[in-house]
């Protein structure tokens, strides 16, 4: 008798097609990256340690918020006025982080949906 050969897929099956996605590219291995990172860490290590983060991006940028603020001629005989430019100014970097920190995550998790 003439059988096909046995597979570990069972007899005459064939073996299951490679994805054509590399390791890398595909959705599991993306999330496991993003969860070994540094940066895209610190939600998952806590709320507190994620405000911790932001905090101590904002109190870095401080300074050079208060240097461009008082650099304002119109600013220049209010210093509450330029302690308020100063916060507003170094918002930018805590703010850009939390938005890259959302779109890696989102990113990942819609690909994981999907």
């Amino acid at each position: 008798m003439n059988e096909p050969p046995s597979t570990p897929y069972g007899p005459g099956a064939d073996p299951p097609v490679a994805c054509p996605v590399a390791v890398e590219q595909r959705p599991l291995e993306e999330y496991k990256q993003l969860e070994r990172s540094w940066f895209f860490s610190w939600p998952a290590r806590g709320p507190s340690a994620l405000i911790r983060s932001l905090a101590l991006a904002w109190l870095v940028v401080q300074p050079l918020g208060l240097v461009v603020a008082s650099g304002s001629w119109s600013l220049k005989d209010h210093p509450l006025r330029i302690g308020a430019a100063a916060f507003a100014l170094s918002l930018g970097l805590p703010l850009v982080l939390l938005l890259r920190q959302w779109l890696g995550w989102s990113y990942v998790q819609r690909r994981l949906v999907s």
